[in-house]
């Protein structure tokens, strides 16, 4: 019902064409910084690590102790700034925002992202995945001797970005991936709301995946990001 446009992705303009043939979807916006190709070739990027001199951002570029400093924060925001402006400049209504490899949930870029979305009227966000909070919160409750403290930083760190997405922004009250929802939906038989699943119609590694999608098929009421944006608004 709803996808997202990577702006400095090879495939952008066959994108746009998809998403004008399907006025009833929503689109939004898939930033990126690992994988595609950087669109303002921001010399600070390259002093990072994080583009090739071909203009491409770096695959995994930002593993492990990854620091983000004040000047690639300013280039961060530009580089944004200019993939969603792109994607607006091709006539699509921007209902929300998602991440390539969920960029868009690390915290350090939380306050650049809500500024964007102030900025460009864009009101939708998706969560982070519900299956890794589960997962940390079951070990937790398992046994909190093998939890690390940065497990535990991690985990506050998450739920404060969680509360501060609720009270900013329009979103679902959880996110994950279909295949997970597919293997685990006991899980969510108590909770009321709005889950979004992420599906790859048309991959090809994800063929089952689209199939065994169908058999919910009017068991669940499907809505766009328009559709959630508007009940927000009533």
């Amino acid at each position: 019902s709803s996808s997202t446009i990577m702006g400095g992705s090879k495939y952008f303009a066959e994108g746009v064409e998809i998403a004008r043939k399907h006025p009833e979807a929503s689109f939004g916006v898939h930033l990126h910084l690992d994988g595609a190709d950087c669109l303002t070739m921001n010399d600070v990027f390259l002093k990072h690590g994080m583009i090739k001199t071909s203009g491409e951002f770096v695959k995994g570029c930002m593993k492990g102790d990854f620091k983000f400093t004040p000047e690639l924060l300013d280039a961060i925001y530009t580089e944004f700034d200019m993939q969603i402006s792109r994607i607006e400049d091709a006539g699509i209504t921007i209902t929300h925002i998602d991440g390539h490899h969920f960029v868009h949930t690390f915290s350090p870029l939380l306050d650049i992202i809500l500024e964007l979305m102030q900025r460009h009227n864009i009101k939708g966000l998706r969560l982070m995945q519900y299956k890794t909070f589960r997962k940390l919160i079951n070990q937790i409750c398992k046994d909190i001797k093998s939890v690390s403290v940065r497990e535990i930083s991690s985990i506050i760190s998450q739920h404060h970005w969680v509360h501060r997405v609720k009270k900013s922004c329009v979103t679902t009250d959880w996110f994950c991936e279909a295949s997970y929802f597919i293997s685990n939906e006991h899980e969510f038989d108590n909770m009321d709301g709005v889950i979004e699943l992420m599906t790859h119609p048309g991959h090809p590694m994800y063929e089952e995946e689209t199939r065994a999608i169908y058999k919910f098929k009017g068991r669940y009421e499907l809505i766009t990001y328009a559709d959630l944006i508007q009940q927000y608004s009533n």
